[in-house]
């Protein structure tokens, strides 16, 4: 049962210890959820312990401190984020939950750092390119989600994706140059450009803007290995949505105030 403490002056009298006690009477006498204790803030005087000496009632509880502690505040679920949670899903976390900061959190509950609404978005907009994923591979179902993206085609065995990013705005024989086995391409409506870039190595093409994929090109990507995924998105939203699913352990400050106990 909750406790509510009834107390008046912190220097009391018999006014107030008076009020108090009978105030929490009343009160308990039609509340069952609660229960209501007569307090006092300091020391009674010689008048006010007659009083209840004659009366035979009993003294109202000393509180030293009537300062909130940890259990009195009304605490929220906490929200956190593992260092491997991508970006994106930090970035919703906040915007529907309304917070600012989102710490971040190990295996074993200990805040490794914290992502701030101001931290998010500085890194968002100062970031021009699309980051590589060779240091830090994102499954490719992650991936598609984020980019609210269909899964046309993903060989069995391809769960993560770890090669650069490109984006098809060179000349194709441009582009061709700089795909290694193993990149990613995000691509429009140019089925040439498509299969060039599966028989070069690609091993994942992001196709934009709902671009219809032919049964030629499906098929050759099962031959090659490659996943092929379509978003509505263009390909400048499909750019910052990748760099989204990068896990936030990279943008995350490790300098925060922390309270010693």
């Amino acid at each position: 049962m909750e406790k509510v403490y009834v107390i008046g002056h912190k220097i009391p009298d018999t006014d107030s210890i008076a009020s108090a006690i009978s105030y929490a009477e009343y009160k308990n006498s039609f509340d069952g959820k609660r229960r209501y204790i007569p307090s006092r803030g300091g020391e009674l005087n010689p008048e006010t312990t007659f009083v209840l000496n004659y009366f035979n009632v009993p003294t109202p509880l000393l509180l030293q401190t009537v300062e909130p502690t940890v259990d009195d505040l009304a605490l929220k679920e906490p929200f956190y984020a593992r260092p491997d949670t991508p970006v994106y899903d930090v970035a919703t976390l906040m915007e529907e939950k309304n917070i600012k900061n989102v710490p971040v959190v190990d295996e074993n509950g200990k805040i490794v750092g914290v992502v701030t609404e101001r931290g998010l978005a500085r890194v968002y907009v100062r970031r021009t390119r699309v980051e590589p994923l060779h240091i830090h591979p994102v499954p490719i179902r992650s991936l598609a989600r984020i980019l609210q993206a269909e899964i046309l085609y993903k060989p069995q065995k391809q769960e993560l994706i770890s090669g650069s990013i490109h984006i098809a705005v060179d000349a194709l024989h441009v582009l061709l140059k700089k795909i290694v086995q193993g990149d990613a391409v995000i691509v429009g409506d140019d089925e040439p450009a498509q299969i060039a870039l599966l028989e070069n190595g690609a091993k994942l093409l992001i196709v934009v803007n709902k671009a219809p994929v032919s049964k030629r090109v499906l098929e050759i990507a099962k031959q090659k290995g490659a996943t092929i995924l379509r978003t509505s998105a263009d390909a400048f939203g499909a750019a910052k949505l990748i760099n989204l699913s990068l896990p936030v352990s990279l943008i995350m400050s490790k300098d925060f105030p922390v309270v010693s106990y």
